[in-house]
């Protein structure tokens, strides 16, 4: 919105919650999808031309303390070019304590509800000083406890996240910008975080570590008493972090990770970081987060104990569930290193894009890895699923599904699988690797831009009309296509 007034431009600093994902699953959904009816959440900051603020970058400093929840920050925003209008989103149990931006006027607009209107002028700086508890939030987000002992047999591994979501530091809106972050933590906390590990620096009491976010969308961290665990040699350094005496082989081999990123980098190229970071927490289930360079998985603490037979029939009832649960998630949030780390969606409701992207990465693994005999029952087996709730939504209708239909096989089958088959059936008719090629392009066109649906459709048809309007209705109608 630009507002105008006589003599003088006015500045209105806009902090909105950002998903920035890369992805998160399903597990992990349920406690964050209701900020998607936040106010402001969609709205991305205009230049005053109405054109996208492009080269925003944040430097930031700051003190945490995962036991107390306790931040203290300071924060530099810098904008390509001035903005006219923004609005302050900071975590409900941050308090905004100094404001340096020229002539600025400061309204709480829901008193203690982290919503700030800063008014000013023209300025393409703005630098704050804030601090307190974060809110608490429900898990993964944030557990408040070293372990949480669920029976005499398990443990989970209990971790602070301050993920991309939360407004645990003012970002630059939801297109990729630069990150600077520095951040100081109790001595006996590890941090791991997204981007590029700059430095660490140990002091008798601090550790401080220095993050650049490469220019990724967002910026997330994590923090508990973990350790590095393992090193793989792969076509990235990645290196393996969790509970000590914790054996990752049991449930993701060292060739494992390896053959999924070397099939990944065959088929889309390199990656922005230097080394991928894998945080491994036992837990109930499967599940994992993807950051760039950065991700977390959880592991069921009890599938060693069950047999052969109860591992396949696991989530067999989800749209999602494809090889078994262990592979099925390892391939889908690795995927999300290429759809998500290097490119992502413009609004919320197109999400569809990174997930899609990301599952039919992991069909055309397995298929390489199982053969054509195994894909094509996968991919029988979920265009069933999928025309079980083809007639609900549409994947453009995107995190809209979780809040019009609690059931979460609609959002995973229309959100996930849909777009998956749609890029099968594309595949099927202009071939496997040149449809890899097409998203090589697109990888290269838009590396480190957020992409609508309009323009993914664009380009993923080559130029072909025709072939772009078949690709619309798959994504834009209800039912399910039998063919391109």
């Amino acid at each position: 919105m630009v507002r105008a007034k006589m003599g003088k431009t006015y500045c209105h600093y806009s902090l909105c919650r950002l998903f920035s994902r890369v992805s998160i699953s399903f597990s992990v959904m349920l406690g964050l999808f209701a900020i998607c009816a936040f106010p402001g959440f969609a709205a991305d900051p205009n230049q005053a031309d109405g054109t996208k603020s492009r080269q925003n970058s944040l430097t930031w400093v700051g003190y945490y303390d995962p036991a107390l929840n306790y931040l203290s920050a300071k924060a530099l925003l810098r904008f390509e070019s001035p903005m006219i209008e923004r609005r302050l989103w900071l975590d409900e149990g941050l308090q905004l304590n100094t404001v340096n931006s020229g002539a600025v006027a400061v309204v709480d607009l829901n008193r203690n509800s982290g919503q700030f209107l800063l008014q000013g002028q023209n300025t393409d700086e703005l630098e704050i000083t804030y601090n307190g508890r974060l809110a608490p939030a429900g898990k993964p987000e944030s557990l408040s406890s070293e372990t949480i002992v669920t029976n005499s047999e398990i443990q989970l591994d209990s971790f602070r996240f301050l993920s991309c979501i939360k407004n645990f530091y003012p970002h630059t809106g939801m297109d990729f910008g630069s990150i600077l972050l520095n951040i100081s933590v109790p001595k006996e906390w590890n941090c791991l975080g997204s981007g590029i590990l700059r430095s660490v620096r140990l002091q008798p009491e601090l550790s401080t570590y220095v993050f650049d976010n490469g220019g990724a969308k967002g910026m997330s961290l994590v923090f508990g008493r973990f350790s590095q665990i393992g090193l793989i040699d792969a076509v990235i350094p990645v290196r393996l972090h969790g509970w000590p005496l914790f054996n990752y082989n049991w449930y993701f081999p060292k060739a494992d990770i390896t053959r999924i990123l070397t099939f990944y980098h065959e088929r889309f190229g390199p990656l922005d970081v230097p080394e991928l970071n894998i945080l491994f927490r036992r837990g109930r289930h499967f599940a994992g987060v993807s950051y760039c360079g950065l991700i977390v998985l959880d592991v069921d603490a009890s599938w060693t104990s069950f047999s052969i037979h109860t591992r396949k029939n696991i989530r067999s009832d989800s749209p999602l569930a494809m090889f078994d649960a262990k592979i099925d998630v390892l391939s889908h949030e690795i995927a999300h290193q290429w759809w998500g780390g290097l490119i992502s969606w413009k609004t919320p409701v197109e999400n569809w894009i990174t997930e899609g992207l990301a599952t039919y990465s992991s069909l055309i693994s397995l298929r390489a890895w199982r053969g054509e005999k195994e894909y094509q029952r996968i991919i029988n087996r979920l265009r069933r699923q999928v025309k079980d709730y083809a007639d609900l939504g549409a994947p453009v209708d995107g995190f809209q599904l979780l809040l019009s239909d609690r059931n979460p096989k609609v959002y995973q089958a229309l959100v996930y699988g849909k777009p998956a088959l749609m890029l099968a059936a594309l595949a099927d008719k202009i071939g496997e690797m040149e449809l890899c090629r097409r998203l090589r392009i697109i990888l290269n066109d838009r590396r480190k831009n957020s992409v609508d649906t309009a323009d993914f459709l664009r380009l993923l048809s080559g130029g072909d009309e025709q072939l772009q309007t078949l690709l619309k209705k798959w994504i834009y109608d209800r039912g399910l296509p039998k063919q391109l």
